[in-house]
């Protein structure tokens, strides 16, 4: 059985690997784009990129550390922002009890990872956890203030058009950013600078 897993696991990085370096990418749009790369490599993203994304559970236990630190039991808010497969979501609750967060919110663009995230969804019964079809840079929550914001290796030049100043006069109480891309620091917005946790 471990062999056929072991086997699994392999066959599916290599397919990851063909998308990767061998597939096609069509589209006109950001989205188009996003969708065509990732949907003949969704299904094997996580067990994929797990081995690579060094400062994603690092961030995960220091936000959880500094909420429980606040003393919060309940009511909070966390926008996963470029979240994927809400991969973070199901590491977080290691760390953390989910019930305490009234709404999560996984922000992607790409169509089949967020189809990912939704069957994860379904399959480890989250009832707060809302998957959002969306590009990061037009989200925004409507309802309470946002307690935390993430960007698991997600963050770039583009990302820097976000509504900062829609969650800070939101009062964010904790934002956290790891990212594998070259984000020179003073191209950062200011308000961002204020707030913002680096880990990588």
């Amino acid at each position: 059985m471990a062999g056929m897993q072991t086997l699994q696991a392999f066959w599916d990085d290599l397919q990851v690997l063909k998308s990767m370096w061998l597939s096609r990418i069509s589209g006109s749009s950001h989205k188009e784009r996003m969708d065509s790369f990732y949907a003949s490599q969704a299904d094997a993203y996580d067990h994929f990129r797990a081995r690579f994304l060094h400062g994603r559970e690092r961030m995960l236990r220091a936000c959880a550390k500094m909420i429980e630190e606040m003393g919060v039991e309940e009511g909070l808010l966390w926008v996963d922002l470029g979240g994927g497969t809400a991969e973070n979501v199901r590491l977080m609750s290691r760390y953390i009890d989910l019930s305490k967060f009234e709404k999560i919110y996984v922000v992607d663009i790409c169509g089949p990872l967020c189809d990912v995230a939704r069957q994860k969804s379904k399959t480890l019964s989250w009832t707060n956890v809302e998957i959002v079809e969306a590009d990061a840079c037009n989200f925004a929550p409507v309802s309470k203030p946002v307690t935390l914001i993430t960007f698991s290796y997600s963050l770039s030049s583009e990302c820097c058009l976000l509504p900062f100043d829609f969650y800070f006069g939101k009062a964010v109480q904790v934002i956290f950013w790891v990212s594998q891309k070259c984000i020179k620091h003073q191209y950062l917005p200011k308000r961002l600078k204020e707030f913002m946790y680096l880990l990588s």
